[in-house]
């Protein structure tokens, strides 16, 4: 084996979130050839890589993933970052939501209401 290329090179991952990183192995003819490699992290308090290449972010923070077979690796670089949304944006969403509802609702009683209006003008109709 001749190098190691992990793919993605770079990613930036929410807290909580997961990514899967692929070892892409070469021989010295740039051949694709299957290794096996053994993932790390240098920061595993920012996340950390199992045997698979699934990457799990944990905190802020910035990392680099390595695969590695014998004296040969490859490497990525991680950025983790929390979420922006923040209270005033959580309460702005469920405020729409609740607007929302209660439009949908006073549309559905004033079309109720048409409704019985046009009944009624039916039930005129008829009278004649």
């Amino acid at each position: 084996m001749k190098t190691i290329t992990v793919i993605p090179p770079t990613a930036h991952i929410i807290v909580g979130g997961n990514k899967s990183f692929v070892a892409k192995t070469l021989d010295q003819f740039n051949h694709a050839i299957s290794a096996i490699v053994t993932w790390a992290s240098s920061n595993t308090s920012v996340g950390t890589i199992d045997s698979t290449g699934k990457f799990t972010a944990l905190e802020k923070g910035t990392t680099t993933i390595t695969a590695a077979n014998g004296t040969i690796n490859g490497s990525a670089s991680i950025t983790v970052m929390v979420p922006t949304s923040t209270c005033k944006d959580k309460n702005h969403i469920e405020n729409n939501h609740r607007q929302f509802k209660e439009k949908k609702e006073k549309k559905h009683i004033e079309d109720e209401e048409d409704q019985e209006d046009e009944g009624e003008l039916e039930d005129e109709n008829n009278e004649d």
